[in-house]
């Protein structure tokens, strides 16, 4: 629920932090990519959001690659200069924004469980 999310935010800064990025209202690449590395930080790693079941080991890959990617995305990606091939199916951005408030929602449920509450 909100008021446990809100009671989360309050007492953990990596939720506080994602809160202010959704708050922020520009879900761009770079942002979207700020929430996946907060969450993966405080869960142990990029690999456990796979192992937990929030995404899928390729949906993570094709998002970091096309997140990643200026031949994909210009100047909205994270790099200036290409230092790998391209995706060759890049991640649709409607896509993207799916996968991160999907990834949200698991683990602020996962956290909220956690808590007793």
């Amino acid at each position: 629920s909100v008021k446990q999310w809100s009671r989360l935010a309050l007492l953990n800064d990596s939720v506080a932090n994602v809160f202010r990025i959704l708050a922020g209202g520009t879900l761009d690449w770079v942002n979207l990519y700020r929430i996946i590395e907060t969450i993966a930080s405080e869960v142990g790693g990029m690999q456990m959001i796979v192992e937990n079941g929030w995404a899928t080991n390729v949906s993570i890959k094709q998002f970091r690659h096309t997140a990643n990617s200026p031949c994909a995305l210009g100047l909205d990606a994270r790099h200036a200069v290409e230092k790998t091939q391209p995706p060759k199916h890049p991640m649709p951005i409607s896509e993207a924004r799916a996968l991160v408030y999907s990834i949200i929602h698991a683990w602020l449920r996962s956290k909220a469980q956690g808590s007793g509450s």
